[in-house]
């Protein structure tokens, strides 16, 4: 980035385009690097190249160290297909060049077998064969010499021929060796296993006690019992409690009971069973077959009346009259609402003691009857009146009064034309909030009425646009405003300049908000030593010549930039 208006040596950014030789000299004089316009590069130290590097003589590298190899750490240089030269780390050339059966591990190379392809066939006896370390040399022995030598090694209740024949000593089988599917292949008709041991096969109740067969109490079943040991029975019983519960009412006529009929079980229909039941009832009622049930006359008395028992239900209409009532039993309690009406008064008996208030309304009134006499004070209101029966014929001279005035009662129609002048307006009445929007204007103005002293500090203040400040009502040229500047400070509008620096010093652009197009700040910089830049960042979301930030690295070095849109500042 280049700047202007720069003093001393310069420190620059970017593309540089050099006409001629370019020397690098340090600050006592001796040059360091040299750079012809024919191409040559010369120089007393280190050479380096953030590019591609392209020499047409041959390269030579004095002065490589000898080492030690870090696998997991060094690289190899090596011509690539396209005629550059690259590097590769170790670990990733043993990867590369790891091939089937072998993998690369930590940089090294090892054998794997599952990088071959899995043999799908039993291995060819004398065709086939193993990698085998024969005392630290890796060999191949065949699959049969292989197997030979494992053979040999087997010994005990048996022994392997080379070849494979396997001889089972003699005595070598005992119980313990027999598997239990021995036992499962002899099993035959009648005959079981289980856990290798052979029994005879029994069903039901047939069970096998004490080397016997013999039937056990599981024979019993439902309704049933057995008598004597569960393995030794000798009889059976009948046990109701063996039998599942009807669990409800729902016996059907044609359902079956069991019955003795002397001495001789039979079963008996539920139909029959309660035509016996009924057959037996007597006194009071009878029932006869099938269920029907007659009262006797005169069976049922005030002993088998409960309690309450009898209610209006069971009352037919105009069951009860006066000869039923018991005296004094008809009360205040027993008597609903309005059930007693004129019909039932006495003359003379309805008096002022006998009445509640609020009992007699305008039904009662007799036609004029009503007269001021009558009539308690504030009795009569607003509804009483009839419309326009009050008038100014009926109000008093001065009875109406401010108290008496609803707010904004009067409006214009009830002002006569001319009514309200300057001798009824008191002073100071006419406020801004009286006042119509533009109800003064240059005919309301006196000749050089208007001066300094009645324009407000405001006038300036609206009148200053870009380039322009308002301050005591004064406008002044905002980019001649010089001022000092320091590290952390925000730039003004107009010059800022800073002091020399040893270190370096960073500032931030004017907000956004607060700026006009047009507004223009320059930055200068004083002497810079040690290396010192200052540093100008942006406000928020501004960008600064499409930057975020600008940097003066010369001595004296200035930067002026002119606000040309929103959050947008120009370098000029």
């Amino acid at each position: 980035m280049a700047y202007k208006f720069q003093s001393l040596a310069a420190t620059m950014s970017g593309s540089l385009t050099q006409e001629g030789t370019l020397t690098i000299k340090d600050r006592p004089g001796a040059t360091q690097v040299t750079l012809t316009d024919a191409g040559a590069v010369s120089g007393s130290s280190t050479l380096e190249a953030g590019g591609n590097l392209t020499t047409a003589g041959t390269v030579k590298f004095l002065g490589v160290a000898d080492a030690t190899v870090a696998i997991g750490a060094d690289s190899i240089y090596f011509l690539d297909a396209d005629g550059l030269m690259k590097s590769e780390r170790l670990t990733d050339y043993a990867t590369a060049i790891a091939g089937p059966g072998i993998k690369a591990v930590a940089g090294g190379l090892e054998i794997d077998l599952d990088e071959f392809d899995e043999l799908a066939a039993t291995p060819h006896a004398t065709a086939d064969e193993y990698l085998i370390s024969d005392d630290g040399v890796e060999k191949r022995i065949s699959v049969t010499n292989a197997a030979n030598g494992a053979f040999a090694l087997v010994s005990g209740d048996a022994t392997v021929a080379a070849g494979g024949a396997l001889t089972i000593a003699a005595n070598a089988i005992q119980t313990g060796m027999v598997h239990d599917d021995v036992a499962t292949e002899l099993a035959g008709a009648g005959l079981s296993d289980s856990s290798g041991v052979l029994a005879v096969a029994l069903s039901g109740a047939i069970h096998v006690a004490s080397d016997k067969v013999s039937i056990s109490g599981s024979v019993a079943g439902p309704g049933l019992g057995y008598l004597g040991g569960v393995d030794s029975i000798f009889g059976l019983e009948l046990d109701i409690d063996e039998l599942t519960a009807l669990g409800g009412t729902g016996v059907a006529q044609g359902d079956h009971f069991l019955i003795s009929d002397g001495g001789l079980e039979k079963k008996i229909t539920a139909s029959n069973l309660e035509d016996w039941l009924f057959g037996n009832v007597s006194g009071d009622a009878t029932v006869a077959a099938g269920g029907a049930l007659t009262l006797a006359n005169n069976s049922v008395s005030n002993a088998q009346l409960d309690n309450d028992a009898v209610t209006g239900a069971e009352l037919a209409d105009d069951a009860v009259d006066s000869e039923h009532y018991t005296d004094g039993s008809i009360d205040l309690a027993h008597m609903s609402v309005n059930s007693v009406d004129s019909d039932q008064y006495v003359d003379g008996s309805v008096d002022l003691i006998h009445m509640s208030a609020n009992s007699v309304d305008s039904d009662q009134y007799v036609d004029g009857s009503i007269d001021l006499i009558h009539m308690s004070a504030n009795s009569v209101d607003s509804d009483q009146y009839v419309d326009g029966s009050i008038d100014t014929a009926h109000i008093a001279n001065d009875q109406i009064t401010n108290a008496l005035m609803a707010d904004d009662a009067i409006d214009s129609a009830q002002l006569a034309a001319g009514s309200v002048d300057t001798a009824h307006i008191a002073d100071d009445q006419i406020t801004n909030a009286l006042m119509a929007d533009n109800a003064i204007d240059s005919a309301q103005l006196a000749a050089a009425s208007v001066d300094d002293a009645h324009l407000s500090d405001g006038v300036a203040t609206g009148l200053a646009g870009s380039g322009l400040t308002a301050a005591s009502g004064v406008l002044s040229i905002t980019g001649n405003n010089v001022v000092s500047i320091a590290d952390s400070g925000t730039v003004a509008e107009g010059y800022n300049y800073f002091a020399d620096l040893s270190s370096a010093a960073t500032v931030t652009m004017p907000a956004s908000a607060g700026s006009q197009v047009g507004d223009v700040c320059t930055v200068k910089a004083g002497n810079l030593t040690s290396g010192t830049v200052i540093t100008i960042n942006k406000a928020g979301s501004q960008t600064l010549d499409g930057l975020t930030a600008l940097v003066i690295e010369s001595p004296y070095g200035a930067v002026t930039m002119v606000y040309v849109a929103s959050d947008t500042w120009r370098i000029v």
